[in-house]
């Protein structure tokens, strides 16, 4: 016999909700929130790809998946 659970709670936050540092996953990734960045052509971004380490921008609305219970301390 074959059973299959499915997790129907809504799991997700707004972007704006997390703080620098916390971690989550959108789109089945791994990111950090950051402090604004901004590149050399002014370019905003505010978040880091754990996997392959590129920026990504998200906007406050924007519903992700947060990690409780994992957190990234940024050091200068």
């Amino acid at each position: 016999m074959d059973i299959e659970i499915k997790d129907n709670r809504n799991h997700y936050e707004e972007f704006k909700s997390l703080k620098v540092g916390d971690c989550f996953t959108d789109n089945g990734e791994l990111f950090i929130k950051t402090p604004s960045l901004y590149d050399d052509y002014d370019k905003l971004y505010n978040a880091i790809n754990i996997n392959n380490g590129n920026a990504y921008f998200f906007y406050d609305e924007t519903k992700i998946n947060p990690i409780g219970e994992l957190y990234i301390e940024l050091l200068s």
